[in-house]
């Protein structure tokens, strides 16, 4: 009678860390899965900002250079001024 309670008690015990490692094997995969997601949102982002940064490198490619900036004339002519 000992022994049947013993086994009871055993397999009991091994049927509540059965369910523990399940569940929580259950609980990685819906991670995983929920990072999985995150990282295909991260590469589509990354994707059309790569593409929106070659667009913008193009536009600035296809633009002549800009001219030298020139003194201001009114800025020059109060240090001319103030000359001895």
């Amino acid at each position: 009678m000992i022994v049947l309670v013993l086994v009871s008690v055993v397999a009991v015990v091994l049927a509540v860390a059965l369910a523990s490692v399940g569940t929580e094997l259950d609980q990685a995969r819906l991670e995983r899965d929920d990072l999985r997601f995150e990282i295909t949102n991260l590469e589509q982002e990354v994707d059309a900002l790569t593409e929106e940064r070659d667009a913008l490198q193009a536009k600035t490619d296809e633009q002549p250079p800009a001219a030298p900036a020139q003194p201001d004339a009114a800025a020059v002519a109060p240090a001319a001024e103030s000359a001895p």
